[in-house]
């Protein structure tokens, strides 16, 4: 999975002066909106300045990275590393950096890391969970622990998302909800749920271990466009969708 994001200051506080009124329509959710899906939602995007530098064309020390079983575990079961270093055109920029997931066996082919932008042109890996300074990232298939290099960088999914480019994605159900975790306060909301309209992280709450946004919606975009002609309502929406997938995420390159 390959993911935009960007690295944005601590959540922001809440606003005044907004609309207050949740303005919906009146079809009652049916179930839950929670994650139901996956068992390992993203909780953020972790640096790994050993494999990618600090920022697009950096010049930098490669490093591998080593994969292990368990979070307290010495076991390695494979390593990250640099296959290929940029080349550097005489014509200016870099190209041809590969980076590839080398399992440990005989015959283990090669896999791609996926990852996430929390940055322009700055991918970090995708953690599923965190013991200590070590982070469970996801494989294309299955995960591994590592322990990044010192100065390594955590993204939070909060904040992700609590900057001026976040927005509604394919995995919101469509439902806001005037209290977290309440099922009986939710209802359709006047935006189409496939339009992906621009956000405003409010807030956050995890309610009976299930995360929780409060949103401004839909609102001008990070370009600047006009948000849809429906009056903005503030409301709660679940920080996953249905299959586990993050239903709020940020443009990391901006327009």
């Amino acid at each position: 999975m390959n993911i935009g994001g960007c690295g944005i200051v601590s959540m922001i506080g809440r606003t005044s002066g907004i609309l207050v009124a949740v303005l919906l329509l009146v079809s009652p959710v049916a179930a839950h909106a929670g994650p139901n899906g996956s068992s390992d939602p993203i909780i953020g995007l972790l640096e790994l300045p050993q494999l990618f530098g600090r920022g697009e064309c950096d010049r930098y020390e490669v490093q591998a990275l080593a994969l292990y079983e368990a979070a307290d575990s010495d076991r390695t079961i494979g390593e990250v590393r640099v296959d290929r270093s940029w080349s550097f055109p005489a014509n200016g920029g870099c190209v041809g950096r590969a980076v590839g997931v080398h399992m440990s066996g005989a015959g283990a082919a090669v896999q791609k890391l996926p990852t996430g932008e929390y940055g322009y042109e700055e991918p970090g890996a995708i953690v599923l969970a965190r013991d200590g300074n070590r982070y469970r990232i996801e494989l294309q298939e299955g995960a591994a622990w590592v322990e990044p290099m010192a100065g390594a960088r955590f993204h939070s999914f909060q904040e992700l998302v609590s900057g001026d480019a976040a927005y509604l994605t394919a995995s919101w159900t469509g439902f806001a909800c005037a209290r977290p975790g309440d099922s009986g306060s939710c209802r359709k909301a006047a935006v189409a749920a496939d339009s992906r309209p621009a956000v405003k992280v409010l807030g956050y709450r995890e309610v009976r271990g299930r995360l929780w946004f409060e949103l401004e919606f839909p609102v001008r975009d990070a370009c600047g466009e006009p948000p849809p002609a429906v009056p903005p309502i503030r409301s709660w929406v679940p920080a996953y969708g249905e299959t586990g997938k993050p239903a709020v995420w940020v443009h990391s390159r901006g327009c």
